[in-house]
């Protein structure tokens, strides 16, 4: 939770009615909640793969079939259009980098 509490706090990838709790909770399959992001999918995309170094069996595809998290824009996301996403050089790339860097 505390990673995910930084990357809010820094990147402020999720929109006010989320709470990181709420968006660690949706991928461990805990919540009902809807998650809507307030940042690009490019940027998502980047952080969900720096992400999946923490968490034990964890993907793109799982993070889409939750089927609970929706874009910027309000489209749900689904393994296609989160993997056609990627971005080597995403918006907040280097603020992401430097996260994970002081976390680890």
């Amino acid at each position: 939770y505390d990673l995910v509490k930084i990357l809010s706090l820094k990147i402020d990838f999720l929109r006010e009615d989320s709470l990181p709790k709420d968006f660690v909770d949706v991928l461990i399959r805990k919540s009902d909640n809807k998650i809507h992001l307030n940042i690009d999918n490019g940027s998502f995309h980047y952080m969900l793969k720096k992400l999946g170094d923490f968490f034990y069996n964890f993907s793109i595809t799982s993070v889409a079939n939750t089927n609970k998290i929706y874009s910027s824009r309000g489209t749900l996301l689904n393994s296609k259009n989160l993997i056609n996403s990627r971005s080597y050089n995403p918006k907040h790339k280097d603020t992401i980098d430097g996260i994970f860097k002081s976390f680890e």
